[in-house]
């Protein structure tokens, strides 16, 4: 005879119960996060200098996504999603802890795949 799912339930341990607890929150929150539309808890700034004023159309999008001044705030994981999707120029957020600074253009950097591109076309 197979044992049910309560039963098996009835046998495990506290520490076991809350890593199966732990496991379904999990899942439930990544679900939750692939939805349309579902605003992400803090904000995330993508940078495009390479291509400032550019559009990102997207079937999934309400509107197109459009860098200004070379930067865009996603503030929903379906922004985001498309951002990192697309990728190849694009940089997303924070990853230094210091600003790297351009000596020949004056500006500051805190990104640093950004920084290193940046100075790469200077040295073209």
């Amino acid at each position: 005879m197979s044992a049910t799912v309560t039963d098996e339930l009835a046998g495990l341990t506290s520490e076991e119960l809350a890593l199966l607890r732990q496991a379904a929150a999990d899942k439930r929150k990544q679900a939750e996060r692939k939805q349309p539309g579902t605003p992400l808890k803090q904000s995330i700034i993508f940078w495009n200098e390479k291509y400032p004023g550019e559009k990102i159309h997207d079937p999934s999008l309400d509107k197109p996504i459009r860098f200004a001044l070379g930067q865009f705030t996603a503030t929903t994981e379906q922004q985001a999603s498309v951002l990192r999707r697309v990728g190849s120029h694009i940089y997303e957020g924070v990853d230094l802890q210091q600003p790297m600074h351009c000596d020949t253009c004056q500006k500051d950097f805190w990104n640093r795949a950004f920084y290193i591109q940046h100075m790469n076309a200077h040295a073209r």
